[in-house]
């Protein structure tokens, strides 16, 4: 899949990021009003 370890680690980094930064981005779009009603 990937030519080496390091583009793997780095991909690995980037893919982390993101889940994070979306996961925030939708809770302060949403102003919590979605994690209230999960």
């Amino acid at each position: 899949m990937w030519s080496n370890p390091q583009e793997l680690g780095r991909t690995h980094d980037l893919w982390w990021f993101g889940d994070e930064f979306w996961v925030v981005l939708v809770a302060v779009m949403g102003g919590g009003s979605s994690l209230s009603r999960a």
